[in-house]
């Protein structure tokens, strides 16, 4: 039959920057069997990365591991998609830097793929489903082939059978006579998942979190180490915001050098360091019990751009014959990245007025030079525009010669004073 070709997607690198986790895919349909060919990744180093195509459930249906070089890549994938909704095609591997599209690119949502689907947004969440574009770029698409196949003849075949004979496995074979130690069990095999297992038979069980306060609790949280979580936000410079972080402290720390297991008695927090400008917790706590969350308050307005690297620095300790023991310091790691304004920013911008706004990009012309409006008074200029107080009429006792506005005290208000008469001609 005919195969009929599509392209789609976004076709080259918008703003954003090259990401270091895999929790976030593109959401696509196939309105029809499909074999997605090949599509275009940035790669911020070379490496071998993990590409998949995951079902609505998140249940990994097709994967493949490509050696990529640094920069533009043109990866031949050739996955086989039945026809159906809310596909994921997702990276797994755990640091890919890979780029991403964010903030501040103008998307398109849905992309279409020609007739045979459309890729209809990302699992960002919520509406910033549609602000964000992951890894996969110029998708070539093509419809699937279809087989002529002869009909098929069963032939029985007598043999002695040997097989798993455990009922709870995957592999379970009634027919089985013999176990053969084969058999295997059920774990979750979605890479994405927190309790992933690469070594079960078939899916079980997945535990995922989105990493918000309000998943506090959740039994999710024992497949996390400690640490503040999203590792990774994103803010607009001049814009006020607030974001909930959870501080997660786990059950147990492993021992890196016996790699033996310790119970948790609690995280006392010390001190942050390397926060943006503008930015700040509203509260930390003094210290937090093993296999507990807790939610922080990270608010205020961004006064710088860039990526910062924010370390949370408190001091663990693990429990030992009954008692609290203290492993030393720890260090608690997230990134915060300060994007800059796509849109200007009016205010006053000069620095030396009293309503000046460090964010502003545009001056408006509001700025504000408090000082005496009257004509009259001793101490009035022009470059005053509001009203900053008292008006001088009178000299005052002094001895300051330089004391030009007579209020005791050699001043702005003086300079001022003397620069609107400059150049004036005195009867």
């Amino acid at each position: 039959s005919n195969i009929e070709t599509a392209t789609g997607g976004r076709t080259g690198m918008g703003s954003g920057q090259y990401h270091d986790n895999s929790f976030r895919w593109l959401v696509f349909d196939a309105y029809e069997d499909l074999v997605i060919h090949q599509v275009d990744v940035f790669a911020n180093g070379a490496g071998v990365r993990e590409f998949g195509v995951v079902d609505a459930n998140g249940v990994p249906m097709v994967t493949a591991s490509f050696d990529l070089m640094d920069g533009m890549n043109t990866v031949e994938l050739d996955f086989e998609v039945p026809a159906g909704t809310g596909y994921g095609f997702r990276c797994f591997s755990d640091n890919p830097q890979l780029w991403r599209d964010g903030v501040g690119t103008t998307m398109e949502y849905p992309y279409a793929l020609g007739e045979l689907g459309q890729i209809t947004e990302s699992t960002a969440g919520g509406s910033n489903a549609l602000n964000y574009y992951y890894f996969f770029y110029n998708w070539h698409v093509e419809s699937a082939g279809v087989a002529c196949a002869s009909e098929r003849i069963s032939v029985p075949i007598a043999f002695d059978v040997s097989g798993c004979m455990d009922e709870s496995a995957c592999n379970f074979d009634a027919n089985a006579e013999e176990e053969d130690g084969s058999c295997t069990y059920p774990g979750c095999e979605d890479a994405g998942a927190l309790n992933y297992d690469e070594a079960a038979g078939c899916q079980g069980p997945c535990e995922y979190l989105n990493f918000t306060c309000s998943e506090i609790g959740s039994t999710a949280w024992s497949f996390v180490e400690t640490g503040v979580y999203p590792g990774e936000i994103e803010a607009v410079f001049g814009i006020p915001t607030a974001f909930e972080l959870v501080l997660s402290v786990a059950a147990t720390s492993i021992d890196p050098g016996s790699g033996v297991a310790y119970a948790v008695s609690n995280f006392e927090v010390d001190e942050v360091n390397g926060l943006p400008s503008g930015l700040t917790f509203t509260e930390l706590p003094a210290a937090i019990f093993g296999a507990n969350q807790i939610c922080l308050t990270l608010a205020g307005t961004p006064e710088v751009e860039g990526i910062f690297y924010v370390e949370l620095t408190g001091e663990l300790f693990i429990e030992l014959f009954g008692q609290p023991f203290s492993t030393g310091t720890t260090v608690l790691n997230f990134e915060i990245t300060i994007v800059p304004n796509p849109n200007p920013v009016e205010g006053c911008t000069y620095p030396a007025a009293a309503n000046f706004n460090p964010f502003a990009t545009d001056d408006d012309g509001s700025c504000e030079f408090p000082g005496c409006l009257d004509p009259e008074a001793l101490n009035f200029s022009q470059h005053f525009n509001a009203d900053g107080g008292e008006c001088v009429y009178e000299t005052s006792d002094t001895t300051c010669t330089e004391d030009v506005t007579g209020d005791g005290a050699v001043n702005v208000a003086d300079l001022l004073a003397l620069l609107s008469s400059f150049g004036a001609v005195c009867d």
